[in-house]
């Protein structure tokens, strides 16, 4: 397999293996340090240790997240809520919301999520090959938001175009994000207000707690710059690894009890999501630097993730790990709203896959290239045996 790689500070790094050493090698340059071009934001500051990431994200009355522009960014017409919506106006939101997005309210999902999973492995499995990405990992988070929200189906294709012209394309042209999310209100609009609130799908819940229409095109903006795109970029780094590590791979496939602890390892190993920015409110000092009123601080989770302070052998990875404690998902009041959504849908995709594909690998002459920033992957073919076992 060659190898691709790219530079952060000078470090080398093989983009199929495990990105800890060098998230690693980027906090080592010190745990706030000026970013200097280094991060596509305009960011003053990276923060980079477990020390300085925690500090920033669990006090949110010093680093505010709603004047950080990561809305406007993406075409949004009014700020994410409830990440870009700071204390206390946010309890109210996340008082609403988290009951929403429960372990015990969304487990009841899961025989439905394992059906779909089992379809899109149906389409493959006697080829003996197949690209992960286009035929798997892009489509299915966009078939589970759907699910969730009571949708059809048949609008994935439209949901998937939205999100990469939300996240990829208005990067490069801001006049696409506007347009994107104009044609996403004008679609959107009308389902909610014809919801009365008495469904079980999650508008019409979000309905029902009295969620105005604009409140809830926000949310569900959020819901799908934060959540489709996260959870495809986690399966794909996550079988990108057990792809190119049999002995690890082998693990789960003996003892699929460890499944969840796999899973939450490799959350933490690849950080999906690599960061979040905060505005200081007032001149403070942070990892002994002064961060000034009005300057924006890019907490990198991934280098949080490698430091020892936050995870012993952080550079390890270990899929029994138990005790694990990452950045993945946020840190304080902002933690992701979806964190345990994200983690259903990556487990259940894990389980069911080695139960019906143990054993699997690249296919020949890949070169893995992540898309800079993203931390996925443009493509992830591979091949097993035909039929699966």
């Amino acid at each position: 397999m060659q190898k691709t790689e790219k530079t952060a500070l000078g470090i080398r790094m093989d983009l199929a293996e495990n990105p800890m050493p060098n998230y690693r090698a980027l906090k080592d340059e010190g745990s706030i340090i000026p970013n200097d071009g280094l991060v596509p934001t305009p960011s003053e500051w990276v923060a980079t240790s477990w020390e300085t990431v925690s500090f920033v994200l669990r006090n949110a009355e010093m680093f505010s997240s709603a004047d950080t522009g990561q809305a406007g960014r993406m075409g949004s017409a009014r700020p994410l809520i409830p990440l870009e919506i700071d204390p206390p106006e946010h309890h109210r939101y996340r008082k609403i919301l988290d009951p929403f997005f429960s372990p015990n309210v969304l487990r009841p999902l899961e025989p439905v999520l394992r059906a779909q999973i089992n379809e899109y492995i149906d389409a493959f499995i006697d080829r003996g090959s197949a690209d992960l990405l286009a035929e798997f990992f892009v489509p299915y988070p966009t078939a589970v938001f759907l699910t969730l929200y009571g949708l059809p189906l048949e609008d994935r294709p439209t949901f998937l175009r939205w999100k990469d012209e939300m996240i990829r394309g208005s990067i490069t042209d801001p006049d696409l994000g506007a347009r994107t999310a104009a044609e996403f209100y004008g679609y959107m609009t009308p389902l909610i207000e014809g919801r009365d609130g008495t469904g079980d799908d999650l508008l019409s819940k979000m309905v029902k707690a009295g969620l105005t229409v604009e409140e809830i095109l926000d949310i569900t903006y959020l819901f799908i710059m934060a959540g489709l795109d996260t959870v495809t970029t986690a399966l794909s780094a996550t079988f990108a690894y057990l792809a190119t590590h049999p002995e690890q791979r082998r693990l789960i496939v003996e003892n699929p009890s460890i499944v969840s602890t796999a899973v939450e390892e490799l959350l933490r190993v690849e950080t999906p999501a690599p960061a979040l920015s905060r505005r200081a409110t007032a001149d403070i000092e942070v990892g002994g630097v002064m961060v000034k009123e009005g300057e924006e601080v890019f907490c990198h989770l991934g280098a949080a993730n490698s430091d020892l302070e936050g995870c012993p052998n952080a550079v390890d990875v270990d899929l029994t790990r138990t005790d694990n404690r990452h950045a993945t998902f946020g840190l304080g009041v902002h933690r992701c709203l979806g964190s345990h959504l994200a983690r259903i849908e990556v487990r259940l995709v894990v389980d069911e896959f080695h139960r019906r594909i143990p054993n699997y690998a690249l296919a020949p002459d890949t070169d893995l290239f992540r898309v800079p920033f993203f931390e996925g992957f443009e493509t992830l073919p591979i091949v097993f045996p035909a039929g699966g076992r």
